[in-house]
């Protein structure tokens, strides 16, 4: 191979190491528009938004006592729900066919909050240590939904 092709190769490898789909595990089929809720590491999440049809539209969380921008495609019905004091998500279930059709978000409370629909595809998303509640949440999205979603733990 000759160098300014290892280089080009060389480039093109960091440059999807560093993108913001590496940023951890994602399930779903993905494809479409990158989001992500902001990470605010001195505000908590403290609601959830949800939006959906006949798949999850789209995701906007609550960070301290002010909702960050909505995350994934226009439409459906919109279900809220509002965290108490010191409750955290700590697990979540979740299903995809070629979009995400639904997920259950539970509490470190025992409490747990369902959107939309749980068949298809079934995954398991939690924190790989004792303690650590979600910080914020990532995907992909297309025109009628959320064709990926991942999940970070802090």
């Amino acid at each position: 191979m000759r160098q300014p092709e290892a280089m080009l190769l060389l480039l093109l490898t960091l440059a999807l190491l560093g993108g913001p789909t590496w940023a951890g595990k994602m399930y779903g089929p993905g494809g479409g528009k990158y989001f992500s809720t902001t990470e605010d590491y001195n505000r908590k999440i403290t609601g959830l938004r949800v939006s959906s049809a006949l798949m999850v539209k789209s995701v906007q969380v609550r960070l301290g006592d002010s909702w960050d921008v909505k995350q994934g495609a226009s439409g459906g019905q919109t279900q809220e729900v509002i965290l108490q004091q010191d409750e955290g998500i700590i697990k979540v279930v979740g299903a995809f066919k070629v979009f995400l059709q639904g997920m259950a978000l539970c509490t470190n409370k025992g409490r747990c909050f369902y959107f939309g629909n749980l068949e298809g595809n079934v995954f398991l998303a939690y924190p790989s240590k004792e303690g650590q509640v979600l910080v914020s949440i990532y995907g992909e999205y297309g025109l009628l939904g959320i064709k990926s979603i991942g999940f970070e733990w802090k």
